[in-house]
């Protein structure tokens, strides 16, 4: 019955219930000359309005109203089945409009049996999870240059919580003309609302029994958000807004229900009684982990039931699958009843102080009573010893009062590598290296996992012909600082160019570990959005390599010294009689290069990164 509801929206059921603040779609369609002047792109967004009505009970309808010009056939593949998700269990979806408008005018509506509903992959086999549903929905009629336009409300049968949240970005990988937010509550209703940049248009006005809340912007140019150094929510216009009186009442139902969800399970397997019986924390605590990753199986899916819904540590262990808030509570469970006191986290990036959830934070578990404390992720059963500067942890259970983790001083945060190597006549060679991490750059997690042995490692490897390490030894093995040296002894080179040996310089300096963020695509060149660095600090090495008198080397390293955004590389060479000594610094001491600095900055590690400025040739027998 359900899927015949859709099907009648689309027959003209519902088509009188359109919104009273229903867009001008013909004024909207007179803007794809506009957009097909814009720089090349799959498409152009030409109107996004999204409208939240909130009602006194908790409940929301999101409806959501779009006008696409497709410019391409890749927009083609990406665009023209849209796939509209929501949990059946408490939402119902309606489609308004599903319609393509034609270059010649002609408009394309969608047919009964151009929606079709399914359960989204990897939950169908997952009987608790197929009220999961998304509404395939086939525009037809699509050809080049045409506006596909849609237009659908996901409505709360029950409240999810007795309050609404929500948040909205205004930026996405296509170019925008127009997007338009509007949040309703029935006057007198209580209602946060906070907002970043002031481009965005605010209004506010009544009507109809709401308050009405307005945000629009303008002409917004493509966002490249799947590059991992654009951390949009820290620097794109927002809005965020919520009817929850304060965060602690958010902090304490969630405390509630995780709670009631997290009780000792009589199904547990026997392993659990077995584990409780270890002395270690440490081994008592990764045979939990090994457990757990081998008995229940993350179910993802992209929608508030999975982050905010507890299922029963029963129901879990009897299905064997969870969301990631299940996931969540079965480790939670698990380790209390092994005698750990874990306390479960939402951690989040760039909030605002409205109370509620932006839909895109992660679980973390924080475990103390062990040589070091930890940081537990129960959808990767990963350990970490600290968290991201800048990170927002909300208390769930039990509830605590946000906190912020605070920034540290750049100057606290360093790597540093001192090394000193001896070349005979024939190649061999023989040395000492040392290496020392601090603060947010500390190399912690290497030390604890595989000690002075994998820390070396980590700076040796691959080095000239890959060195025979002797004498390691951890000087300090703390969460802010790990220190380590080692003896090393090459062989010599057997194969030489022209009768020279090539040094390359040890650890490439530039892939700047726990600064730059992973996945960051130097070959892009030109950026709309900055880069938002991990941490910041400072990376340090000192060489020197000594060899025979007489013998002066045929291409060392380039010398440089550059700086962009207060950000600075610089590398010194010195040589001397039987003796090239090279010192290489980089200095991040703000957490922000600005998409305008980023080219010459990329230009910067490019150079120093390139192959022959990291080269030392000598002619050696």
């Amino acid at each position: 019955m359900r899927t015949l509801k859709y099907i009648s929206v689309i027959l003209g059921i519902f088509v009188c219930a359109a919104s009273l603040y229903a867009v001008d779609v013909e004024t909207v369609l007179q803007k794809r000359d506009q957009a097909s002047q814009l720089p090349p792109s799959d498409s152009v967004i030409l109107y996004h309005g999204t409208t939240f009505t909130i009602h006194e009970d908790g409940r929301m309808d999101r409806q959501e109203h779009l006008l696409r010009y497709l410019r391409n056939l890749n927009a083609w593949d990406e665009y023209c089945d849209p796939h509209l998700a929501f949990d059946s269990q408490w939402q119902e979806l309606d489609v308004m409009i599903s319609r393509v408008h034609t270059p010649d005018g002609r408009k394309v509506d969608t047919t009964p049996n151009g929606f079709n509903p399914i359960v989204p992959f990897g939950l169908d086999r997952a009987p608790d999870f197929t009220t999961m549903r998304q509404m395939v929905v086939t525009h037809l009629g699509v050809e080049h240059d045409v506006v596909t336009e849609l237009k659908y409300t996901v409505s709360d049968t029950e409240p999810l919580y007795p309050w609404s949240w929500g948040e909205v970005l205004f930026g996405t990988h296509e170019p925008t003309l127009e997007r338009e937010v509007i949040v309703k509550v029935p006057v007198g209703s209580v209602l946060a609302l906070g907002w970043r940049k002031d481009a965005l248009q605010y209004t506010k006005s009544e009507r109809d029994g709401y308050q009405i809340a307005t945000w629009r912007m303008m002409n917004l140019e493509s966002i490249d958000l799947a590059e991992t150094g654009s951390k949009a929510a820290l620097f794109l216009p927002r809005v965020s807004f919520s009817t929850c009186p304060n965060m602690e009442e958010l902090t304490n139902e969630m405390q509630k229900r995780f709670g009631d969800a997290a009780k000792t399970c009589c199904s547990f397997d026997k392993a659990i009684e077995d584990y409780a019986k270890i002395s270690s924390p440490e081994v008592k605590l990764d045979s939990a982990i090994t457990f757990i990753k081998n008995r229940i199986a993350l179910k993802r899916f992209n929608h508030p039931t999975m982050l905010l819904k507890y299922r029963p540590t029963c129901r879990i262990s009897n299905t064997g699958y969870g969301s990631v808030a299940d996931l969540t509570v079965y480790y939670a469970t698990v380790l209390k009843e092994l005698g750990f006191e874990p306390k479960v986290y939402l951690s989040g990036i760039g909030h605002e102080s409205v109370p509620g959830l932006a839909g895109n934070e992660h679980y973390a578990i924080h475990l103390t009573g062990l040589t070091n404390e930890c940081w537990l992720d129960p959808t990767t059963g990963n350990i970490s010893y600290g968290l991201p500067e800048g990170v927002t942890l909300l208390g769930i259970w039990p509830a605590q009062t946000p906190e912020t983790i605070p920034p540290t001083k750049w100057e606290e945060n360093s790597i540093r590598l001192d090394l000193e190597i001896t070349f005979d006549a024939e190649g061999a060679a023989e040395g000492w290296v040392q290496v020392k991490s601090t603060g947010a750059l500390a190399f912690f997690e290497t030390a604890i996992e595989g000690g002075a042995g994998d820390l070396i490692d980590h700076f040796t490897n691959g080095f000239y012909v890959s060195p025979e390490v002797n004498n390691e030894i951890l000087l300090q093995q703390q969460p802010d600082w790990v220190e380590g040296k080692a003896d090393l002894s090459f062989d010599p080179v057997e194969e030489k160019i022209d009768g020279m040996i090539r040094i390359p310089l040890p650890w490439n300096i530039t892939d700047f570990h726990g600064i730059l963020p992973r996945g960051l695509v130097l070959h892009h060149v030109n950026r709309d959005v900055p880069v938002i660095l991990d941490r910041i600090g400072y990376v340090e090495i000192n060489l020197k390599f000594n060899y025979p008198a007489g013998i002066e080397p045929v291409l060392l390293p380039q010398v440089l010294n550059e700086k962009v955004d207060g950000i600075s590389f610089d590398r010194k060479v010195e040589t001397g009689a039987g003796f090239v000594r090279i010192e290489e610094r980089a200095e991040f001491p703000q957490m922000l290069i600005s998409a305008e600095g980023w080219e010459l900055w990329r230009q910067v590690i490019l150079s120093a990164d390139r192959q022959t400025s990291r080269t030392i040739l000598l002619p050696l027998n």
